[in-house]
């Protein structure tokens, strides 16, 4: 990996740690600090309990099936190495604690129907994540968010300011990109300049910066693109003309919308960053066939994706089905339907905390097996902190899942009786050409797949 396809593939990493942990709230687990503020510093994680087998990454193992090879990278793709590890038999007993060596990975053995988890914490905000029941021998990749550039790289770090030209009085609304998901200013606001930095895509010696311009009615009119170089540790003055009006048109619509559909939300983007396009909502659907025109900037070298998401339900509890589908710019349709009546829903429970220690979570779904994995995503409140607990499970896993032990070094992150569930999201997320649970466990390649398919239900707090 170096320059333009270092950068490439690290930007993949972040699009696949959206993939593979995707959720409305957010993607992102934060990285693993001092525990000292929940009376959990990092230097006692390594002590041995009666119930634990604590030992480094680097010890040679004599287990007799396959280990897995568990491993650990930030957003940018390189390795995170001291973040601790817990493996849970089937029945949520703690078997081995763990940490990552200094090139991110850990290799063990999880039983037959038990669980590997990763416990960061960034200040208040601790994170949990479980992969249940992984394939032996298989590798399972744990990409994780950091909300800021590691210390040391600020002096690796361009600002750039950016000037905006050719905007038509009537385009209120701006948007800009750096790369992708690199960098993004606007949101919505009316302005000529914007300040945008290359933290997460350092290393490059060029990045593409892409803006756009919508009217009133936040419709897509124009676009405008540069290619700007780098000044590591400085800042650079940079010029953006909005003035190409090259867009592809698609028409979408939707057909056998279940009874009680309350939103229908239809949208088309580029596909390095999931904007440049724009979105019609449709609130409630007026009728089985409503449908929308949407636009998408005419970037070249750039895939396109479509995307379609219906609700049912209200605000405490429902289930959305989303479809996404990539074409490449030459094989855009210039109609799309998708049928919705062909995608089974999902439904939550709220949880039951009988035992507050080990909250279960259950949930139904008329089809179960057409997914690559199911992750349920949910937190709850530790003094004055929060846990945002995250959960993958093979599609053939039964519809219920209980919160496994956490040894007492970890103990900061348990769930107890005066701890409130927040609201609970099941999602069952199929890819095209993603063929197994184990291939999804891997981690995506950027292309993956043309089309995938979401289905989510959830229930709010307790």
């Amino acid at each position: 990996m170096t320059t333009r396809a270092l950068l490439e593939t690290r930007r993949a990493v972040l699009r696949a740690s959206r993939c593979l942990f995707p959720h409305a709230r957010t993607s992102c687990l934060w990285l693993f600090g001092g525990l000292t503020l929940f009376g959990c510093d990092s230097s006692d994680t390594t002590g041995a309990t009666s119930e634990t087998t604590v030992s480094d990454s680097s010890t040679t193992s004599t287990m007799s099936l396959p280990a897995q090879v568990i491993q650990v990278v930030d957003s940018q793709g390189m390795p995170e190495s001291n973040i601790p590890l817990v493996v849970n038999d089937e029945s949520g007993v703690v078997v081995h604690v763990d940490r990552t060596g200094m090139d991110g990975t850990a290799s063990i053995e999880v039983p037959a129907g038990g669980s590997v988890s990763i416990f960061q914490a960034h200040t208040t905000t601790l994170s949990v994540t479980t992969v249940v029941d992984p394939p032996p021998g298989g590798t399972v990749r744990f990409p994780i968010y950091q909300p800021e550039p590691k210390w040391g790289e600020e002096d690796a770090i361009t600002t750039y300011e950016v000037g905006l030209t050719d905007i038509p009085v009537d385009l209120p609304y701006l948007l800009v990109f750096l790369d992708g998901y690199c960098g993004t200013m606007g949101s919505w606001i009316d302005l000529s300049t914007a300040t945008i930095q290359d933290s997460f895509c350092t290393g490059a010696p060029t990045h593409k910066l892409l803006a756009f311009a919508y009217d009133d009615q936040k419709k897509l009119v124009r676009w405008g693109s540069a290619t700007v170089d780098t000044n590591p540790g400085g800042k650079l003055a940079v010029s953006v003309a909005l003035s190409n009006e090259s867009l592809t048109t698609t028409s979408m619509k939707v057909t056998g919308l279940p009874s009680g559909t309350t939103k229908l939300y239809l949208s088309g983007s580029l596909t390095e960053h999931w904007y440049g396009g724009e979105g019609v909502n449709l609130n409630p659907p007026k009728a089985d066939t409503d449908g929308a025109t949407v636009r998408i900037a005419d970037v070249p070298a750039i895939d396109r994706a479509l995307h379609v998401s219906a609700t049912v339900g209200d605000g405490s509890v429902g289930a959305v089905v989303g479809r996404t589908q990539r074409f490449s710019p030459a094989t855009l349709p210039t109609s799309w339907t998708f049928a919705m009546d062909s995608v089974a829903w999902v439904f939550v429970n709220p949880a039951d905390t009988t035992d507050p220690e080990h909250p279960a979570f259950t949930w139904s779904t008329a089809d179960p097996q057409t997914a690559d994995y199911v992750s349920l995503w949910t937190s709850w409140t530790v003094g004055v902190g929060t846990v945002n607990y995250e959960v993958l499970l093979p599609p053939t896993h039964v519809a219920s899942w209980r919160a496994p032990d956490v040894p007492e070094e970890l103990s900061s992150f348990r769930p107890h009786a005066t701890s409130p569930v927040g609201q609970i999201t099941v999602n069952y997320r199929g890819w095209e050409s993603i063929p197994s649970y184990a291939d999804a466990l891997a981690g995506l390649p950027a292309d993956v797949g043309n089309e995938s398919t979401d289905r989510s239900g959830w229930t709010v707090a307790q």
